[in-house]
């Protein structure tokens, strides 16, 4: 074992020798400040630390030390092995490292690496085609707990980690941040995988950690994961945000269309990410194009119907496997293109066809002026996705089914024997979109102005139908006015009547007239008992009152009649009384 402790480096200059060089035995650093190495040469060992444990099973442990300010061609710590080694990384800060290549490179094929308490700020990868600012591969057991990675930079993928050619792995990343870290792909980690991983161990396990501020170049401000097992991963506390991205997937994004690439979204927290082209939050590459006919016209059973030469409208539209519409703001996607074509497998294969093609801006692709002549009966229509990227994009098959001539539609053959159906042409002073409509002539195979006519359409009349068609209201006044007459006729009527009836109701009731049933009026009370002493009551009262007037006409003055005896004044009042009943 090699054992430096308590040292100091200062302005150190190699070019063609790494400062330590260290093979199959186990290495240790301790309370250590390194400053300003530079490593000049292109020579692969001109660098600060190169530890081959070989065949062997060997450590390296860097413990209390900071790392700052160095320049190197190479990467800055190159650790490899035969089989397997151990590092251990704790209480070390990194910062402020330009290096042609990760900072730390750990091309072991087995390799167990322990990081806690690290600080890795302001580094940068300056190779354009080696991933991240600390590499591992293949067997990967990796822990980091309680560090801080924040303004990274990587010209490739991975603005701080890159876990590349996956196979087995054990990942731990708990109280971690990652702060403002950039990448082409993945600003803060990137996961790779290419082989099949269904034979190998996983083992992930994220919580508490927080990805703010990171940047892709183009995919995955925070993390960018082609690794097929990274659906296992325990998650917990995750906060993704403010990262962007310069295409696609501002917070998670995954080239594959398989889900198992992706952690589940349900585990995450995202807030504020961003991504130019589409995908805010989680995105994948495009994975589906959706076909729409003439502008979500429906058709059934998969089958579109139209006559051989009539012009068929097409849009396209881009998803990712998150079912997310790409919208494609950047228009990166302009290079994938479509081509449409037909089969017909019982018939001979004989037709033309034009505007088949389209290419796609602002994730749509327009094909508005299909036009396809062919022999009558059911063809399938494919559409073919030209993809330079190599992108395994789905879309759907449908039926076409062409068919002869509409009534309003001219037959024209073409040289070819190939049955076109036109629309009617008429001359431009013919205002065919509302006044007036061309109909087809007599003529067979020709579509021409001079035979087709010109026909206006109802209210406008005019040898361009330019007039509009005046209406005579004059008898629908007079009929309006017999109308209005006879309802105010028949409503007086009607009101007449119900007064005279009133009227008799009233006084009927007044003067007491009983109630009977008749033939054609019923009346009917929920009081008769009331009722009838009512009546009697003003039945009396007005037999007095009839009395009374009736002395009253006979000059009798009440006032003067005196009972000249007892007898005689008991004997008035019993004839008054009876006369009043």
């Amino acid at each position: 074992m090699y054992s430096f402790n308590n040292i100091k480096l200062f302005n150190v200059t190699t070019i063609s020798k790494p400062i330590f060089n260290v093979l199959r035995k186990s290495f240790n650093i301790s309370n250590a400040e390194i400053k300003y190495l530079y490593g000049t040469n292109d020579v692969s060992s001109a660098t600060l630390i190169n530890y081959n444990s070989e065949s062997n099973i060997a450590t390296m442990n860097i413990v209390n030390a900071t790392i700052s300010y160095c320049y190197s061609n190479n990467p800055l710590i190159k650790i490899s092995a035969e089989n397997y080694n151990s590092i251990k990384l704790e209480n070390v800060e990194i910062k402020e490292i330009k290096s042609y290549g990760p900072i730390i490179e750990n091309i072991s094929p087995k390799s167990k690496m322990d990081i806690t308490n690290f600080k890795f700020y302001n580094n940068s990868n300056l190779h354009t085609k080696k991933c991240g600012n600390i590499y591992m591969n293949k067997d990967i057991e990796l822990y980091i707990k309680k560090s801080k990675f924040s303004q990274n930079y990587n010209n490739n993928s991975g603005g701080v980690l890159c876990l590349s050619n996956i196979k087995s792995i054990d990942l731990e990343i708990i109280n971690s941040d990652f702060y403002g870290n950039h990448g082409l792909n993945g600003g803060a980690i990137y996961f790779d995988s290419e082989e099949d991983i269904d034979e190998y161990e996983t083992y992930i396990k994220l919580f508490n950690n927080n990805f703010i501020d990171n940047i892709a170049g183009k995919y995955g401000g925070a993390i960018y994961s082609n690794y097929t097992n990274l659906y296992l991963a325990d998650v917990a506390n995750i906060m993704i945000k403010n990262n962007s991205a310069g295409i696609a997937g501002g917070g998670l994004f995954s080239p594959s269309k398989n889900q198992k690439t992706l952690i589940s979204n349900e585990d995450l927290k995202f807030e504020s990410n961003t991504a130019n082209s589409y995908g805010n939050e989680i995105a994948t590459h495009p994975s589906l194009v959706v076909v729409s006919y003439n502008d979500n016209k429906k058709y059934y059973n998969n089958t579109i119907s139209v006559s051989s030469g009539s012009d068929l409208s097409f849009s396209f539209y881009m998803y990712d496997s998150q079912n997310i519409k790409i919208n494609d703001k950047i228009n990166y996607f302009n290079f994938i293109s479509i081509k449409a074509y037909i089969q017909n497998y019982d018939k001979f294969m004989h037709y033309m066809i034009s505007g088949n093609t389209c290419s796609f801006i602002n994730g749509v692709c327009k094909m508005p002026n299909l036009k396809i002549l062919g022999i009558q009966g059911i063809y399938d229509m494919f559409f073919d996705i030209e993809n330079s990227n190599d992108h395994t994009i789905d879309i759907e098959k449908i039926k076409l089914n062409i068919t002869l001539c509409n009534p309003d539609e001219i037959m024209v053959y073409s040289k070819n024997n190939l049955l076109l159906c036109e629309k009617p042409i008429c001359f431009n002073s013919c205002s065919i979109e509302s006044r007036a409509s061309c109909k087809k002539g007599n003529k067979i195979n020709i579509n021409s102005p001079l035979y087709n006519k010109c026909e206006c359409n109802k209210g406008f009349i005019g040898d361009y139908c330019e007039k509009n068609e005046m209406v005579d209201f004059s008898n629908i006044t007079k009929i309006a006015n017999i109308v209005s007459s006879t309802l105010i006729f028949v409503n007086t009527w009607t009101l007449l009547i119900l007064c005279i009836f009133t009227h008799y109701l009233f006084f009927g009731y007044e003067l007491g007239v009983g109630m009977n049933n008749t033939d054609k009026i019923k009346f009917v009370s929920n009081s008769k008992n009331e009722a009838r002493k009512k009546i009697r009551k003003k039945s009396v009262i007005m037999d007095r009152l009839i009395v009374i007037e009736s002395f009253n006409d006979m000059n009798i003055d009440l006032h003067e009649i005196k009972p000249t005896t007892k007898h005689s004044s008991t004997d008035s009042k019993k004839n008054l009384s009876s006369m009043s009943r």
